[in-house]
């Protein structure tokens, strides 16, 4: 038996070795310290020994055991049973940070040596043999399973390992030269043959016997001289490492083949689903077979649902999709056929992952959906990865479902495009539609305000941040920049401020396009058409501070804006006494902030134009309110007056000299007062007024009778006073009103007489203290009276800051008297029509006076009658042949039958028409009347008061305006006119169209109605016109076909007007419901300062910022009129001279032409662009810039009536002309090149036009050529000397092309493609715009040397006296067919006559390389694909790689 041998000093080389590592605690870096191994024939059995051996295999294992355990215990930690290596099985490594960190071995052999405690291996007694050492502890020990224990029979035989290192040979031997002594081996015989010759496995064939030496055969080659021994021996070296190159190199054909499939039972394919998810059973073992019936959508289902490994579920889909590609094959179609077969299976594969994912995310919501959908996003995005779906499809499939996706699966597919981010962006055309769906959502998240809505915006904002940093061109979405622009600011103010200039960039860049596809006569108004938008756009929630401020961003220039306010104000084309106050209101901001508005209202009045009597009046009006407000110089203003020679002459007041008369001699000084008067009296007007004064203000008395409620000025005294006077005398009867208020209080008479004296003199501040004044009286005619009169001034009243004041005044007072006065409905519905409408008001005013009306009307309907009543009305009720017998109907109870209600009702609407009474009709009790029968029963009366309005208003009585019992019904309160207003069917006969145009437009007369109940009947009528204006339109619009002179009085241009500003203009009303053209040329020639007849040029000319809406609605109708050939003719001329003289409404004027004459006005618009762009001349360049721009905005508002046509001819000149311009930008200097640049930018203005709304097929092949010619400019944007084009414009004519590029079908775009210059790829604008064309495998390529072709005709003297060229070097990889084949393995040559290897090279054969395209079959790219290892078992054959046996 071998003895143990001694500890050895020697220290044992340093192994690397995992540290063990507690909780959060530091590596344990201190290395195991042992003795040397022994080496590796320690274990093989000596002759000379005993025949007792030890396995030291075993005790190193136990060594390491040992000292593991001490170290541990220092450690605080104890490895398990499963840390503890077993016998014949590597010890497992633990888990460290990091793989880079190593510890070393200690230098102190000794002192680990002697750290160990000693056991039974250790205890030796001398001369005693070395016991076996005891094997691992129990309690570290993990049971090893039976089939994993080392059944070697060398092991049983001898209780030996052989080492690792040993050669292996095929059976029986297994190991080379390791036979361990047992003392029978035939090797362990000594005899003479096995001392002389050795021992032998297999004995040598006797002829092969090598008896003598080698030397004389070798040496007399190595002793020669020149080293020529030493090249020959290199050249034996060389071959036999060539010999051995080529014997390991694998030769053998690939021998793939993809598992087949077989069909089995439902219960085998799930059994085999399951063991391909448990990884414990080998991959090699699963691909025997394959189980058919599983592919598609129920494929990955099924990898779903046994939760199969990744790697495994990606080798099976490539499985079953090889075996599936391999069929069409089999089948023996080949060639296309074969290729559209596999695409088609593709993209049915492709389709199928799109359906399995969105299967699992309609799952949301369910148990374990978080892990489903985290396993189908790794499977999807793994399947994406080996290329194994169509990408185009799946990425379009990506944006599709992000833009369709519900709210609450929108994370999700925002995870799903982060994933796939850089291949979703790569190409331009899918990125716009990616910012597009990214958008829209963003818009539609913008009034949510939820917490996860807010997490969501910012993070889609986050998005269209990172594409306007990195992929400006995705954002560049003409065609809905205007819907979602707005979303872009948020996204600026959030990244920082060094990258704001890439959303500015995007949003120049949208512009740019968006310009001219969304060019229209409402976005291109001028800035004095946008004021008077704003102006006309005035409402109750009138703000006069915040309207300067827009006045003044719209026209920054004040002398602009101040006539801009004036013509405003006093235009004949707009109505309403509101617009002094609001002009006033902005003029005075103007003038606190600064301007100088003195100076502008001079300009205004010395421009040369035609104003009326009452326009000047109203300019007057407003200079009178600003000297009120000590914002206007009285003196400067006389002064220009003079300076001037306004009042040089004694001829008629110009309009001028008029506005002397509006001036409030109180507010003045005296001075100026006397150089007033004087400049009055130059111009022969009265100076003093204070006599017509007195006399008027004691002409107006309010002690008479209550009947009287209406001022007739018979005499004109009142209309005769100067608006001065007026204003004087205004002051003076509200001072005589206030004094009476105080001590008799204010009755409805005296209200209603002041009210009219105040309306007739235009003295709306009067009015204002007048309903002051009322608010403290008792009275609640007059107290209604009030509310209706605020309610008609509601407008200019807001405009003087009183309308909230006012309100709040009459309502307090209705509070005060609600608690010891019973409700009055009249006062009661007047607060509540104008509570409504008055913006920023607390609703429970509103619900209060609701309330309030509710109990009214219950305590009406209370009261009870005695029984003899009822028989009493019956009685009565027959025969009702007065008026007094209709009061005493009323009188004797507040109940009656149906019958008896439906008589009456005919009755008074009968007395109303004056039936029955010789003529004489009794309407002073009309309202009276009615409003008791609705406190008998309001429903019947509204149900009888509707058919009674249809039956007489659908006669359409010419001779009869208004019905007096429609005009009480409505006046009282019983009914409103919304609800007996016909539909739209029933007033399609004229007639009855004008009567309810009557009863809506036309004047009142008083009769016997009382002044307020006709005051609150016209409040309702302008309400509801204000409201309702598209209605009434259409009324008007019926009207016009009868040819009657009622449709040109003044009321009805009056109500035009109106109608015009309710309806904001032109672009609101759609082209039916436009006012009548005799209507519009009746206004045009009336509101006029001297009415005449204007013909078609006069009216085109006259065109401004106020009349364009009647004279668009006049040239429609005249477009229209059968015959108007000739006329046409005309208008197109009178536009077109419009367009050259620049009026600030031609763009407007054109939505009025036809069709045919915008076609010929834009042929000619763009004959004239083509010319600018085509002109080199730099002669007046800013002019002919300007010029140039105004051609392109008349092309683009003319191009809706060409968008369907055929444009191929302006495509293929636009083309002609920007290859001629590239041709130049080569060929011209620097000075030209600006002018050249300034002409390629209008060509692509011009493609950018015609590129927005694209014909089916007629210009296909010019958009085809405009494409071709721009991604040419792209690929080589050089000039001449190499200066590049500039950056805003390479942007200009990638963005155009983009608009191009994306429209076109997938066969024009594959002919693009082929048409790309070389260059092209090198160009980054072209990058985005066309997808790879090239290959997936583009990089790849087979390798092939073939004999290099020689020319067929003799090389001249001088090349062949040239030294042959050097054969080109060989690949890094050998390759199939190459010309110097190798030697084969048997052959030799005899070193005696083997030459030098100089002498032996042979002039080589040339050669060249050839590559062929290698695409890769990704879907055979398999692991473990047979169940047995092979040699070439792989899809891409090894041997074309050169690689070689293992």
């Amino acid at each position: 038996m071998l003895t143990r041998p001694l500890v050895s000093s020697t220290s044992r080389p340093p192994l690397p070795t995992r540290s063990v590592t507690i909780g959060q605690q530091y590596p344990h870096t201190q290395q195991l310290r042992r003795p040397a191994p022994p080496s590796r024939l320690s274990s093989v059995r000596s002759a000379s020994g005993p025949s007792q051996h030890v396995d030291l295999d075993e005790y190193d294992s136990a060594w390491r055991n040992e000292v593991a355990q001490k170290n541990n215990a220092s450690l605080g930690h104890v490895e398990s049973g499963e840390d503890v290596a077993e016998e014949g099985r590597p010890r497992k490594k633990a888990k460290i940070e990091s793989e880079a960190i190593m510890v070393s071995s200690p230098t102190d052999l000794n002192d680990e040596v002697h750290d160990i405690p000693p056991d039974d291996a250790h205890a030796l007694l001398p001369g005693a043999p070395m016991p076996l050492p005891p094997g691992p502890q129990p309690a570290l020990r993990k049971p090893t399973p039976k089939k994993q224990l080392n059944h070697d029979p060398l092991r049983k035989a001898t209780g030996l390992q052989p080492p690792a290192i040993a050669i292996r040979l095929p059976a029986p031997k297994s190991i080379a030269d390791f036979s361990p002594w047992s003392g029978t081996h035939p090797e362990d015989v000594l005899n003479e043959t096995i001392i002389k010759g050795g021992y032998y496995d297999k004995p040598p064939n006797p002829s092969q016997n090598e008896t003598n030496s080698a030397r004389h055969s070798i040496w007399p080659n190595l002793s020669q001289k020149n080293n020529v021994a030493l090249h020959t021996l290199s050249h034996l070296f060389t071959q036999v490492l060539e010999k051995r190159a080529a014997m390991g190199r694998i030769t053998a054909p690939s021998s793939f083949k993809p598992p087949p499939r077989v069909t089995v039972t439902d219960t085998k394919r799930e059994a085999w689903l399951k063991d391909l998810a448990n990884l414990a059973i080998p991959l090699r073992r699963q691909s025997r077979t394959i189980p058919h019936g599983i592919r598609g959508k129920g494929l990955l289902e099924q990898c779903l649902a046994k939760e199969i490994p990744l790697s495994r579920a990606i080798w099976l889909a490539k499985c079953v999709g090889a075996n599936e590609l391999r069929a069409f094959r089999r089948k023996g179609v080949s060639g296309t056929a074969g290729a559209q077969g596999e695409a088609k299976w593709l993209r049915d594969w492709t389709v199928g992952v799109q359906q399995f994912f969105e299967g699992v995310v309609a799952e949301c919501g369910k148990e374990d959906w978080r892990k489903q959908i985290d396993y189908a996003i790794k499977l999807t995005s793994s399947l994406y990865t080996e290329g194994l779906v169509e990408k185009v499809e799946y990425l379009d499939w990506v944006v599709r479902m992000l833009g369709s996706a519900e709210e609450k699966n929108l994370p999700l597919w925002a995870i799903m495009v982060q994933i796939y981010w850089k291949e979703l962006v790569k190409l331009g055309y899918r990125g716009r539609r990616l910012a597009t769906a990214i958008l829209e959502h963003l818009h539609g998240l913008e009034a949510q305000t939820s917490t996860a809505c807010v997490a969501l915006k910012e993070r889609l904002r986050k998005l269209i941040a990172i594409l306007a940093v990195t992929e400006q061109g995705c954002l560049v979405v003409p065609a809905t920049w205007e819907k979602y622009k707005h979303l872009l600011s948020p996204v600026e103010r959030a990244i920082p401020v060094h990258l704001r200039v890439a959303v500015t960039s995007v949003t120049r860049r949208n512009e740019r396009l968006a310009a001219p596809m969304t060019r229209t006569s409402r976005n291109t108004r001028s800035r004095m058409l946008r004021l008077v938008d704003l102006l006309d756009a005035v409402d109750l929630r009138l703000d006069i501070v915040k309207l300067a401020s827009q006045c003044l961003a719209l026209l920054p220039d004040i002398n602009g804006l101040v006539s801009g306010l004036l013509s405003w104000t006093s235009s004949s084309f707009r109505s309403g006494d509101a617009r002094v106050y609001v002009a006033a209101g902005v003029l005075e901001q103007l003038y606190k902030a600064g301007y100088d508005i003195d100076n502008a209202i001079s300009a205004y009045l010395q421009t040369d134009v035609e104003i009326t009597p009452a326009e000047t009046n109203n300019v007057g009006l407003v200079v009178a309110q600003l000297v009120q407000r000590d914002c206007f110089a009285v003196g400067v203003y006389l002064q220009w007056l003079i300076v001037n020679g306004a009042a040089s002459t004694r001829s008629s007041p110009t309009p001028t000299a008029s506005i002397l008369t509006a001036l409030p001699r109180e507010k003045i000084p005296r001075h100026l007062a006397s150089l007033r008067d004087a400049l009055l009296a130059r111009y022969g007007l009265v100076a003093h007024e204070s006599a017509a004064i007195c006399s008027m203000f004691d002409g107006i008395t309010l002690e008479l009778q209550e009947g009287r409620t209406k001022f007739i000025d018979r005499s004109g005294m009142l209309q005769s006073l100067s608006t001065s006077a007026r204003s004087t005398l205004s002051t003076s009867l509200v001072q005589r009103i206030a004094l009476q208020a105080k001590h008799d209080g204010i009755t409805n008479a005296n209200f209603c007489l002041l009210r009219d004296v105040f309306e007739q003199a235009c003295q709306h501040l009067a009015i204002s203290a007048l309903i002051v004044a009322t608010t403290a009286t008792d009275d609640f005619a007059a107290l209604a009276s009030a509310t209706d009169t605020l309610a008609t001034y509601a407008l200019a009243l807001a405009a003087l800051g009183q309308l909230s004041p006012l309100f709040h005044a009459l309502y307090n007072q209705h509070v005060q008297l609600r608690t010891h006065r019973d409700f009055d409905r009249t006062f009661l519905l007047a607060l509540l029509r104008l509570a409504v409408r008055l913006p920023g008001l607390d609703p429970s005013v509103a619900i209060l006076l609701k309330n309030d009306l509710i109990l009214c009307d219950q305590r009406s309907s209370a009261a009870a009658c005695s029984p003899a009543s009822d028989n009493l009305v019956s009685i009565i009720a027959e025969q009702l042949d007065n008026d007094d017998q209709i009061d005493a109907v009323f009188a004797s109870g507040n109940t009656m039958d149906e019958a008896t209600f439906n008589r009456v009702f005919l009755r008074v609407m009968a007395r109303a028409d004056g039936v029955g009474n010789d003529g004489k009709t009794a309407q002073s009790r009309l309202c009276g009347w009615v409003e008791q029968l609705r406190v008998i029963d309001a429903p019947e009366l509204e149900k009888l008061g509707k058919e009674y309005v249809n039956l007489v208003m659908s006669k359409g009585d010419l001779l009869v305006a208004i019905p007096a019992g429609v005009l009480a019904l409505v006046a009282s309160g019983c009914l409103t006119i919304d609800s007996i207003f016909p539909t739209s069917g029933a007033c399609d006969q004229p007639s009855v169209a004008l009567s309810w145009l009557r009863f809506l437009a036309e004047p009142l007369i008083l009769g016997t109605f009382t002044t307020s109940e006709l005051y609150a009947f016209e409040l309702q009528r302008q309400q509801f016109c204000d409201e309702e204006h598209v209605k009434v339109i259409e009324l008007l619009c019926r009207v016009a076909d009868l040819d009657i002179p009622a449709t040109e009085t003044t009321w009805v241009m009056n109500l035009s007007l109106r109608l015009n500003v309710a309806s904001k203009g032109e672009q609101s009303l759609l082209d039916d419901r436009r006012l009548p053209g005799s209507v519009s040329k009746t206004i045009l020639q009336c509101k006029r300062p001297v009415a005449r007849i204007l013909d078609l040029c006069e009216i085109i000319h006259t065109a401004d910022a106020l009349n364009i809406a009647v004279t668009i609605n006049w040239l429609q109708a005249q477009a229209l009129t059968p015959g108007s050939s000739n006329g046409n003719g005309e208008i197109r001329h009178a536009l077109l001279e419009a367009f050259r003289s620049d009026s600030v409404v031609w763009p407007q004027l054109l939505s009025a032409a036809p069709p045919e004459m915008l076609k010929s006005i834009h042929d000619s618009a763009v004959d004239l662009v083509l010319l600018a762009a085509s002109s080199g001349s730099q002669d007046n360049d800013a002019a002919t810039a300007k010029m140039t721009e105004r051609c392109c905005m008349l092309m683009d508002l003319t191009y809706p009536a060409v968008c369907t046509h055929d444009n191929t001819h302006v495509l293929t000149t636009v083309s002609d002309r920007i290859k001629v311009i590239t041709t130049a930008l080569g060929e011209s200097d620097i000075a030209s090149q600006h002018q050249l640049v300034a002409n390629l930018q209008t060509l692509l203005h011009v493609l950018a036009l015609y590129s927005s709304s694209p014909s089916e097929s007629s210009d296909t092949q010019a958009r085809v050529r405009v494409s071709t010619i721009l991604q040419s400019l792209l690929a080589r944007p050089l000039q001449q000397q190499g200066s590049p084009l500039p950056q805003d414009t390479m942007e200009c004519i990638h963005d155009v092309a983009a608009l191009y590029i994306d429209a076109l079908s997938p066969a024009e775009l594959s002919a693009l493609l082929k048409a790309l210059p070389v260059p092209a790829a090198k160009s980054h604008y072209l990058a985005s715009l066309l997808p790879d064309s090239r290959p997936q495998d583009a990089n790849l390529a087979v390798a092939t040397r073939v004999p290099a072709s020689r020319p067929s005709r003799a090389l001249p003297p001088s090349a062949a006296a040239r030294p042959p060229a050097p054969v080109r070097p060989r690949p890094p990889f050998p390759q199939s067919g190459s010309a110097v084949p190798l030697p084969q393995p048997g052959s030799a040559v005899p070193l005696e006559i083997m030459p030098p290897r100089q002498a032996t090279q042979q002039v080589p054969i040339p050669s060249e390389v050839k590559y062929a395209p290698f695409q890769v079959k990704r879907w055979e790219v398999l692991p473990d694909a047979t169940p047995t290892v092979g040699e070439n078992d792989c899809a891409i054959g090894l041997g074309m790689f050169g690689a070689r046996k293992v």
